[in-house]
């Protein structure tokens, strides 16, 4: 499966997620013209154009009038949202009503917020306001037998590429396990496992779970408060028909999860005015931020980071950054390498001016210190994946903390070693150990005292005392990370003592 993982690292989450739901819509016109969805397919093509042309023009004119940046892909992403479970239209005359229905979905972002965070799903609200207001809600037509298949398949390499499986399952097991029950208890002697599959094979559930469950910025950070998240949705879901007869269940209960996930968990929504940019090594830099409020996280963990800007290639306005900076300063700071070729973010944040702001969210990431301090550690780092040490190694020195920590950390040319004075430091404090390896044979300095090649089997084990005792961190580009991980299972370390620093769109 490694050349879908491939696949999946070349476009970002937010381009996936435009491509799926494309692909649904496009899958149900192609359905609609062979008669097996039963609607007029020129209608159905007039309604998605309507409501994701909508999407696209609104947004902008709102971010003016506000004056706010808008973000052009999560505009997209409403507006494809919208098209597939409102309508289709059933005579023309329905169209501009589902003009107004985008227009309430892009104003939702603008005037719903808190410390400039929109609170509630777009897509959702809108179809609540509308049913309100209009009369006119959702049917959600995508969630039909014959497109169960798009579904499945577009979200489950969705689900891989983000690697939030634990929130789609706690939300469905949930769902089945409570609504089951309920439907048992109002009706003895059903058959309830064709009330579970009926369930899932013909109700939008599935899209539901997949789409409106994942959106980033409503949902909380954090696998755990994710796994809360999904789980109260479900029982909400489940529980409010056999309280009360209010419609749109579905819509209803996302808005009152995306309120509990922000009164429970919190907003790790920050913008950062750009304080300084410092050159760490060779084609890579440092960049400081001062965030508008203070953030708490752990070293190692990370951040998406957006940056609208004219233009964006495909892999868009966002991207994941661990955080290169410790909690102990007042800075939060990323790095990042620069190619000849790079990408228009980075090429954005590259020539990014002193005081220019860019906005942080969704904090993440399980790659952090054991809690016993007395568990041997080994980093392994290749090129500029040795940002989230970075963030460890400073945490340690500024706590006056010792661990037993040797560091692995491989790079093409000396050039490319960052942050070495730092390592330095720790050596000296508490005797951290750092092992140098440069692959490229034609860049070997003459005077070079550390190792040549890749990091393999045979280095670990000269060079880590009892090495299976040691908990082990991996980070660096992704194909770097799968061959140290199958190198550590090979010399018999156990999965549960490797860690790897994922996050999604890192390549």
């Amino acid at each position: 499966m490694r050349w879908i993982d491939n696949l999946l690292n070349r476009v970002t989450m937010y381009a996936l997620m435009t491509y799926y739901l494309i692909a649904l819509a496009v899958a149900g016109i192609a359905l609609a013209f062979l008669n097996i969805l039963p609607y007029n397919p020129w209608l159905l093509i007039a309604g998605i154009a309507v409501l994701y042309g909508s999407t696209k023009i609104l947004n902008p004119l709102f971010g003016r009038i506000f004056k706010i940046r808008p973000n052009a892909e999560s505009a997209a992403i409403t507006g494809l949202i919208l098209a597939l479970i409102v309508g289709p239209a059933f005579a023309w005359q329905d169209l501009p009503m589902f003009v107004l229905i985008a227009a309430v979905a892009m104003l939702s972002k603008y005037v719903l917020v808190f410390r400039r965070r929109h609170l509630f799903n777009p897509a959702a609200l809108a179809v609540v306001i509308s049913a309100i207001i209009f009369g006119t809600g959702a049917s959600w037509w995508v969630g039909s037998l014959p497109l169960l298949p798009f579904v499945v398949i577009g979200g489950l390499l969705f689900l891989r590429k983000m690697r939030w499986f634990h929130l789609t399952l706690s939300f469905l097991i949930v769902y089945i396990g409570a609504g089951t029950a309920l439907y048992a208890y109002q009706n003895p002697g059903a058959n309830l496992v064709r009330f579970a599959s009926n369930t899932l094979l013909y109700s939008p559930m599935l899209f539901f779970s997949l789409v409106m469950l994942t959106e980033p910025l409503t949902m909380p950070s954090g696998r755990k408060h994710r796994m809360v998240y999904g789980a109260l949705i479900a029982v909400l879901i489940a529980a409010i028909p056999f309280i009360t007869s209010i419609p749109y269940t579905l819509e209803f209960s996302l808005l009152l999860g995306n309120l509990a996930g922000w009164a429970l968990f919190g907003n790790t929504r920050r913008f950062l005015k750009l304080v300084g940019k410092i050159e760490v090594a060779k084609n890579s830099a440092l960049f400081e931020f001062i965030p508008n409020a203070q953030l708490a996280y752990s070293p190692g963990q990370f951040l998406l980071w957006s940056l609208p800007h004219p233009k964006a290639d495909l892999r868009g306005h966002r991207r994941y950054f661990s955080i290169a900076s410790s909690p102990t300063e007042n800075r939060v700071s990323i790095a990042t390498k620069f190619s000849e070729k790079s990408s228009t973010f980075k090429t954005e944040l590259k020539k990014l001016p002193a005081g220019s702001e860019i906005m942080a969210a969704n904090l993440d990431g399980d790659f952090t210190l054991p809690k016993n301090p007395e568990q041997p550690l080994v980093f392994i780092a290749g090129g500029i994946g040795i940002t989230p040490f970075r963030s460890m190694v400073k945490y340690l020195l500024d706590t006056k903390t010792s661990r037993s920590i040797t560091l692995f950390y491989s790079n093409n040319s000396a050039e490319e070693i960052a942050f070495k004075d730092l390592f330095d430091q720790a050596k000296q404090t508490f005797g951290m150990k750092t092992v140098y390896t440069l692959t490229d044979p034609k860049s070997i300095p003459a005077n070079w005292q550390g190792k040549t090649g890749f990091i393999n089997a045979e280095m670990i084990k000269n060079e880590v005392p009892d090495f299976t005792r040691a908990l082990y961190y991996i980070s660096g580009p992704d194909p770097m990370v799968r061959a140290m991980k199958k190198t550590l299972l090979k010399i018999g370390i156990p999965r549960g003592k490797i860690k790897t620093d994922y996050f999604p769109g890192y390549v």
